[in-house]
């Protein structure tokens, strides 16, 4: 009797305070509760207990005012839906105007897990919305950030990104295989290609073209094409390429000549017939190589490097008078060439046709040194005060070929 009269006068005095102490003569709230023992070692329980309900009751309460605070002492009735849709163990619960919310109490598996100190496990699936908002993470650790173990590992003290490892050995350092089914641009953010390498690059291992199981550093299975290439002449340690039956590139040592010189004469030019032996004019060079052969000057050209040389000259005469006024074949004798190429020399007697004019070729393949000197001269033997004439047409043709 004397707990219910207490009550009573509780409530009795409710009206004539504006704040209520509950073993205090000084409230300092609207309803404040002292306890009779704050400190000590008194067994008696203090305390305040809050209505304890199942789910189902406060699933079936209506017009529950906002902040009303209950105890949720068992789940096996009830469902967890409408305002009951948070009830999902014991605890306390309080009510937002919509729904029960569960406050941080009752068993520590029921508290919020702190990420920066332990370890959790997600309910369900989550969802961060950043906006405007960056999300950074900054770490010195190898393996910084990871999901899923080497699924993905982001290598924060050397910048480097592992797919299928948590130690990548470059910048980004995929063991496994991929699949990129859009464009794949390096050096360029605009790839025009399902692949788009600019700049240099560097593959160790074998590159398969439409092969899974590459056997050489390149491998392609189908037809290969090459555009733009750049032409030029073969140098000293340049090789052709061919293919072996099996498909193989392989280099070859084929030797082959190069051109050197083309060039001709323009010009008439009048000898003596007098047996002496004097320059041929070579006035136009139409092709050279200088890697070959350089011009001194019009008669004389000089050997750039040591070589295989194939001189072929042909010089073109006119107005060659006959050997004697009888004729005969002594009188179709024509001009004589000579080609010094180096120390070699050689000399040959050409024809003389009907009208005057005619021809002589010589043809000679040497071994020449670097600087070696080339000179082609002509000469006629005839009576005194008699002349030829050097015509345009004349030519040197040279090649070159490596030892």
């Amino acid at each position: 009797m004397k707990k219910i009269f207490l009550m009573g006068c509780l409530w009795v005095c409710t009206p004539l305070f504006s704040q209520i102490g509950v073993n205090t003569s000084t409230p300092k709230a609207s309803f404040d509760i002292v306890a009779k023992n704050p400190t000590g070692t008194s067994s008696t329980p203090e305390g305040l207990l809050v209505p304890r309900v199942n789910r189902e009751r406060a699933q079936s309460m209506t017009d529950v005012a906002t902040s009303t605070l209950i105890y949720i002492n068992g789940i096996a009735s009830g469902t967890q839906a409408g305002t009951a849709a948070n009830i999902d163990s014991v605890g306390y619960y309080y009510f937002n105007g919509s729904v029960w919310v569960k406050l941080n109490a009752g068993t520590i598996t029921d508290k919020d897990t702190n990420l920066y100190n332990s370890n959790g496990t997600l309910s369900g699936d989550r969802i961060v919305t950043q906006g405007d908002n960056t999300l950074a993470f900054r770490s010195n650790a190898v393996n910084g950030f990871s999901v899923d173990g080497i699924t993905f590992s982001v290598d924060a003290a050397n910048n480097r990104v592992g797919l299928g490892t948590s130690t990548p050995a470059e910048r980004l350092d995929v063991q496994g295989t991929g699949l990129i089914s859009g464009r794949l641009g390096v050096g360029t953010s605009t790839p025009a290609a399902k692949l788009d390498v600019q700049g240099g690059g560097l593959i160790s291992g074998n590159l398969g073209v439409g092969v899974t199981d590459p056997q050489n550093k390149l491998d392609v299975d189908g037809n290969a094409r090459f555009r733009s290439v750049t032409s030029g002449n073969l140098g000293d340690n340049d090789r052709y390429l061919g293919i072996t039956s099996d498909g193989v590139l392989k280099k070859f040592n084929i030797t082959l000549p190069s051109l050197a010189l083309y060039a001709t004469s323009t010009q008439t030019i009048t000898r003596n017939a007098d047996n002496t032996f004097r320059p041929l004019a070579i006035q136009s060079t139409d092709k050279i190589n200088n890697e070959y052969i350089v011009r001194v000057n019009n008669t004389t050209f000089k050997a750039v490097k040591a070589g295989i040389y194939t001189i072929e000259v042909w010089g073109n005469f006119s107005e060659i008078p006959v050997l004697n006024e009888g004729g005969g074949a002594d009188g179709r004798l024509g001009v004589a060439l000579q080609l010094t190429a180096g120390g070699n020399t050689v000399s040959l007697i050409g024809s003389r046709w009907n009208g005057a004019t005619g021809t002589s070729n010589i043809t000679k393949t040497v071994i020449l040194s670097a600087n070696a000197t080339i000179e082609v001269k002509s000469a006629l033997s005839r009576g005194a005060n008699e002349q030829y004439k050097e015509a345009p047409g004349s030519t040197i043709f040279i090649t070159y070929t490596a030892l």
